[in-house]
């Protein structure tokens, strides 16, 4: 009897024991179901990009059945993933990643670093000219006397014929094309898709030879400085002339103002500021520029092109052109070039600090001295076909 009272006294006790453990288990949050107890883990990374000016922001990154995605800097974190083996995943429209997946095994600690690069695949390297055909033909240049107060020095309305066709930059020359060739780079926004900014004339022109030699073609300008001497025959890099500049920015367009019915010479300064916000899909200008409150040349390219194919002709920078300054008349002219050998060179477009009409015109005129330098300055290229 006694020993019956033994054996159920430690049965008891041995009962009382494994409900305490259980109790402390279900108390402790502790699941011993499965390997890992039912616990779950993070997974983090990075996901990078050798492309210039493109955005890590926004990547998808999948692992059974949970995601997160990356922030402005390609970084992520995917919380309460069970343990196991799993693929993780990114994704985002338009671009690849290498590699295309990772294969990650999760035991009992959180797993880092399953980073990924990203690519464009339809990206156009940062350092090469796209360019477009421009035909040759007969336009109209300048204004009618009555937009002098508007526009002035860009009367009287003349013929101007262009016997040969060119090709032409479909952007402003960017960062990372000044770099291949040039070295000192003075501009105040940096980025390699931002246009090249504080170009001086003469800058200019030896881009345009130092380009024309890494390609292979025949320099357009010697004697650079005040007395340059052009080669019209040449198949090298050249800037445009006046003539040319206007007839590619109209794309056939015969107003004033691109895209747009032209103001009357005494258009009120309303009717001026909504002609100015009509350019905006064109341009970046003084009232559509600003990031965080600081007015800023934008990457090129992103904004609508006109009918020929060239972007922000009429806006970001002011673009220089070969020719010094004249006046015009009312004269037909065939391939106009104005060298006089000194003297202010013509720049044209409007630009991110443009606060007035006449700067995004197609026919607005503006001249400044070869050798000053503004942050406002840049350029584009052409070739004779």
């Amino acid at each position: 009897m006694k020993q019956r009272i033994s054996n159920m006294t430690a049965l008891t006790t041995l009962m009382c024991l494994l409900s305490l453990a259980a109790l402390s288990s279900s108390c402790s949050g502790e699941d011993t179901s499965g390997p890992s107890g039912g616990r779950t883990y993070s997974v983090s990374g990075t996901v990078t990009t050798s492309d210039p000016g493109e955005s890590v922001a926004g990547v998808l990154l999948t692992i059974d059945s949970r995601s997160a995605l990356t922030d402005s800097l390609g970084g992520y974190k995917i919380d309460s993933v069970r343990a196991g083996t799993f693929a993780i995943m990114p994704s985002k429209q338009g671009r690849e990643f290498t590699p295309t997946t990772r294969q990650v095994t999760i035991t009992d600690a959180d797993v880092n670093g399953l980073d990924f690069v990203m690519s464009n695949p339809n990206r156009i390297p940062g350092d090469s000219i796209q360019m477009v055909l421009i035909p040759a033909g007969t336009f109209m240049m300048g204004t009618d006397a009555a937009y002098d107060k508007l526009l002035p020095v860009s009367s009287p309305k003349h013929q101007v014929t262009l016997t040969r066709s060119f090709w032409m930059g479909i952007h402003e020359v960017t960062q990372a094309q000044w770099h291949r060739v040039m070295t000192e780079n003075r501009s105040q926004f940096k980025g390699d898709v931002l246009p090249i900014q504080d170009v001086l004339f003469y800058e200019a022109l030896e881009f345009c030879n130092r380009l024309s030699e890494l390609h292979g073609y025949e320099k357009v300008y010697s004697n650079i400085g005040n007395s340059v001497e052009v080669n019209q025959t040449a198949d090298g890099y050249r800037l445009p002339t006046e003539a040319e500049w206007e007839y590619a920015a109209s794309a056939g367009d015969t107003s004033i103002w691109y895209g747009v019915d032209d103001v009357a010479p005494d258009a009120t300064r309303e009717e001026l500021s909504a002609l100015t916000a009509s350019q905006f899909r064109f341009a970046w200008l003084y009232d559509n520029c600003a990031i965080d409150g600081v007015r800023q040349p934008h990457a090129v390219g992103t904004r609508e092109p006109n009918a020929w194919g060239l972007y922000d002709m009429i806006g970001n920078m002011m673009e220089w052109a070969v020719d010094n300054y004249s006046v015009y008349t009312s004269d037909g002219v065939i391939d106009p070039l104005v060298l006089t050998g000194k003297g202010s060179r013509m720049i044209r477009g409007g630009t991110y600090t443009s606060t007035s009409p006449r700067y995004e015109s197609l026919r607005g005129r503006n001249s400044f001295p070869a050798g000053l330098n503004d942050q406002m300055f840049g350029f584009r290229i052409i070739r004779y076909d």
